[in-house]
């Protein structure tokens, strides 16, 4: 795991994304899509075509994260919006579609998972649990500091604590690797 404090340096990018009613809108995005489709941006092949994707690409260029490579360019990425009392179960990062046709018996991870905490509200609560590979009876404790960046193992289990005040922002990416599996599926279909 990887924890990067202050990463989005473009001040422009910052100042536009204080307003929460991007964040807002960008949650009806998600809402609307839920269970039908993801959203995808392929690194790489085309130019992002909007913020997330601009963030997408900062993120997959960095190179203290060394994840830039010709078979990682498959970018899943959703907001995710929670709001006093709400929280998110334990859970690992697959595709949710596929394992729903599945019956989960055989899961598709992603390479990486990236979390970005890009709204500056102060909040209590909504802090990651990521358990540990070799102790999962003590998770790690990530609190959702503006700007933070967090680099996951999609397969190690992860939970976010209920949201005591405020709103917790957060914009996840789960980059793949085959795009060629990847892009034949049928909920990636444009």
């Amino acid at each position: 795991m990887i924890i990067i404090d202050n990463y989005i340096q473009d001040k422009k990018i910052l100042d536009f994304l204080r307003n929460p009613e991007i964040w807002l809108y960008w949650n009806k995005v998600n809402e609307l899509y839920a269970g039908k489709k993801v959203l995808m941006y392929q690194y790489g092949y085309e130019h992002p075509k909007n913020i997330w994707e601009v963030i997408a690409n900062i993120i997959m260029e960095d190179s203290r994260l060394s994840i830039r490579n010709r078979y990682m360019n498959v970018i899943e990425y959703w907001h995710n919006a929670l709001e006093i009392g709400a929280d998110a179960a334990w859970h690992q990062d697959i595709d949710e579609l596929l394992a729903s046709e599945n019956n989960e018996a055989d899961p598709c991870y992603p390479e990486v998972t990236f979390l970005w905490y890009g709204q500056p509200e102060k909040i209590t609560g909504g802090k990651l649990f990521i358990n540990n590979e070799e102790d999962s009876t003590n998770p790690e404790m990530i609190k959702p500091i503006y700007n933070r960046l967090v680099v996951l193992n999609p397969k190690l289990y992860h939970k976010v604590s209920e949201v005591k005040t405020g709103w917790r922002w957060a914009l996840a990416f789960s980059v793949w690797g085959n795009k060629e599996v990847y892009m034949s599926l049928p909920h990636t279909k444009k």
